[in-house]
């Protein structure tokens, strides 16, 4: 209490440079506890979030959010395909005014998003660091095909390097997500039934968004992509087997494949044992699933975290809502195609944007700023373009995001 009566005493000019160095959680926590900083904060809040903004997202996450705002200005989703090519075509004016503060709906919208990936962030060391220490003394381990969440574990302290990557990731991955969810009214990502292509193709989709990005940034999101996948796996498995134990006595496993194939074959009633939305958990459903998943990440990372947070009938409520709407739907994987992992896909027309060499990870300023664990993947020729399905067993441990200090202390580096 003395030092908030202090930091009143303070003048308001003073008051406003303490606020400006505060990261989002201690702006909130001062100016609710503060009555004299919330006054300054209110009078000068656009260039307060601006700067704070600017101090916790990358420049390439503020462009895209810039963006995003600019084509509200222009026309209401569902945005045209002129439209968004135009502002592409002109997104690098974006870079010319870097120093002018964000728009305010800019900043209260990244604001939201920071405290989301905080969550996703801490989960993910959670999740991974086991990984890493395992392999670290092994040198093999079995990857399980989902994470466990360990909501009582211990807090893994990571360093500021080390967040920073993690939160361009997730930032990043949830920016894109949002800039072309409104792409068209065939891709809102909401409850729909739709026969119709995009406005633009996953294809072009990723080509705009990720053709200044450095190749390791790729490789970043490509991390969060796998992980968020194995964390929603998680999920889904653990919710499949409560439907199971609800079934009736003597009704057949809908994971036992032949019960299965007599069930939907002979009987011809699909929902005899299941309802609707748990028909995804039948044998006939089950190629289905890998989709709905996709279609869940491309809900979000505020989505993907309520359903983590939740449990009962409210967890299957939200894994399921939309799923019987999303049978028709062309672009449920979004962000597998968008990142080439798609290892059914051989058009090699598609990704041949995807080639790059050494040179395209140079950061804005001409600075060589490469993670220490891509580096070494990198080195004889084991790593190849953009993002490469073949690098699967180290995006499972996070390769981009440690420092060297934490990848020689696991002795990850020594390995073949």
């Amino acid at each position: 209490m003395s030092g908030h009566s202090a930091l009143e005493l303070l003048l308001p000019e003073v008051q406003q440079q303490i606020l400006l160095r505060l990261d989002f959680v201690d702006l909130q926590a001062l100016i609710h506890a503060s009555p004299r900083m919330y006054q300054v904060f209110r009078l000068n809040k656009r260039t307060i979030l601006s700067t704070v903004t600017r101090q916790r997202f990358d420049p390439a996450t503020t462009r895209a959010a810039q963006a995003i705002e600019r084509l509200y200005s222009i026309e209401q989703p569902p945005f045209s395909r002129d439209t968004l090519l135009r502002m592409f075509s002109t997104l690098d004016e974006l870079d010319d005014s870097l120093d002018i503060v964000l728009p305010l709906p800019v900043s209260t919208t990244l604001g939201r998003l920071d405290g989301t990936i905080r969550f996703f962030a801490d989960d993910y060391t959670r999740n991974t660091f086991p990984i890493l220490g395992q392999l670290g003394q092994s040198g093999f381990v079995t990857i399980e095909t989902e994470y466990e969440q360990n909501p009582h574990g211990p807090r893994s302290d990571i360093s500021r390097s080390e967040s920073n990557r993690l939160h361009r990731a997730f930032s990043q991955f949830e920016t894109y997500r949002q800039f072309f969810s409104q792409c068209s009214s065939d891709f809102n990502h909401g409850p729909r039934q739709c026969f119709g292509e995009p406005s633009l193709t996953v294809y072009e989709q990723a080509k705009m968004f990720c053709q200044d990005m450095p190749a390791y940034q790729a490789a970043e999101i490509a991390c969060v992509r796998d992980y968020l996948y194995r964390r929603l796996r998680g999920v889904h498995d653990q919710v499949e087997d409560e439907v199971v134990q609800k079934l009736q006595a003597g009704c057949p496993d809908p994971r036992d494949k032949y019960e299965g194939l007599d069930w939907d074959w002979d009987n011809g009633g699909r929902h005899q044992y299941l309802a609707d939305d748990e028909h995804i958990f039948g044998y006939s459903g089950k190629y289905m699933q890998n989709s709905h998943i996709e279609y869940l990440l491309s809900l979000g990372l505020p989505y993907i975290r309520r359903i983590l947070e939740s449990t009962g009938d409210k967890r299957q409520d939200l894994l399921l809502h939309t799923e019987s709407r999303c049978y028709a739907h062309h672009q449920t994987n979004f962000i597998t195609a968008a990142l080439g992992l798609d290892p059914l896909d051989s058009n090699d027309d598609q990704y041949g944007w995807y080639e790059r060499d050494i040179d395209s990870c140079l950061d804005e300023n001409g600075k060589l700023d490469l993670p220490p664990g891509w580096l070494w993947a990198h080195t004889g020729d084991y790593y190849h373009g953009l993002v490469d399905v073949t690098a699967k067993g180290l995006r499972d441990w996070g390769y981009v995001f440690w420092d060297l200090e934490r990848l020689q202390k696991t002795g990850i580096l020594d390995l073949e």
